[in-house]
């Protein structure tokens, strides 16, 4: 591990005189160093907390999803579905339905693979022939169900009557 360079922790404003005091009277066992509530992870916790005081001021009702949004807007990274919008915790854990597997029957149908969709959930499975058209698109209901799986085999048997179809699959929250 390298270790950090004297200048370095100078500009930082650290003590290291501090750290190796609390070292020698604290530190036992590697657990009280690394573990769960070790000295590393309430160090990490107190650096957090300190920066986020500084940088915002508590102007919002926090919750769990406020929580996620914070550190979406620190670390410009999109953590979990729905973090800028979501209005309770589940709503941060929806899966992402994926489409997969296209193609035609035997007499012309066509069809794809659903999956992660949320078993007990109303799935609805619409279409458009024209993403290009009117803002916003015009979908058409397909078919509406509940399934008891988190996989669904979908066969459109009037795919035919268009030239072209664009699918999606929503569910109901």
């Amino acid at each position: 591990m390298k270790k950090a360079k004297p200048e370095a922790v100078q500009k930082a404003g650290l003590e290291v005189t501090l750290i190796d005091q609390w070292i020698a009277q604290h530190y036992g066992e590697p657990e009280d160093m690394l573990g769960k509530e070790g000295l590393l992870a309430q160090l990490t916790k107190a650096v957090v907390e300190r920066a986020l005081e500084r940088m915002y001021r508590l102007t919002n009702r926090l919750d769990h999803t406020a929580t996620f949004r914070t550190l979406q807007e620190i670390f410009q990274v999109p953590l979990l579905f729905a973090a800028k919008t979501g209005t309770n915790l589940s709503d941060l854990f929806k899966p992402v339905i994926h489409l997969s597997a296209p193609s035609f029957t035997t007499n012309q149908s066509f069809q794809f693979t659903a999956s992660g969709i949320v078993p007990g959930k109303t799935n609805y499975f619409r279409f458009t022939t024209n993403l290009t058209g009117p803002n916003p698109v015009t979908w058409q209901a397909l078919l509406t169900n509940v399934l008891p799986t988190n996989r669904f085999n979908f066969v459109d048997t009037n795919a035919n009557a268009a030239p072209r179809r664009f699918y999606r699959v929503l569910e109901s929250y």
